[in-house]
């Protein structure tokens, strides 16, 4: 079950996140549809809207498909399109981070 961390991302993009990373472990494969929206609010005790802008994000950016009817599912190259956003992320984000932490505590890399 997921948890909630204490952060400053809102809930629906901890969900997203969540359904990503379910996706790269591989519990989650292309054709195998994913939680329902009302069954994933819940279980998480959050509200179907949440659920839903999480999923809608998802759908927007790739990761997942709806198909009428049936639900969501996760798109063909999903895991590509995430691992693809995570390398841009870390370059843009962390790695500029760490770089400047590094100036202040000297570590040898």
């Amino acid at each position: 079950m997921m948890q909630f961390l204490d952060t400053h991302a809102p809930l629906y993009e901890q969900i997203a996140a969540h359904v990503e990373n379910l996706i790269l472990e591989n519990k989650l494969e292309a054709g195998s549809r994913v939680q329902s929206v009302r069954d994933a609010a819940l279980e998480l005790g959050v509200n179907v809207n949440t659920v839903l802008r999480s999923y809608a994000l998802l759908e927007e950016r790739g990761i997942l498909v709806k198909r009428r009817g049936t639900g969501y599912f996760p798109a063909d190259m999903a895991r590509q399109k995430i691992l693809e956003k995570r390398r841009e992320d870390f370059f843009k984000q962390v790695l500029p981070e760490l770089s400047c932490a590094n100036l202040f505590i000297q570590i040898a890399v």
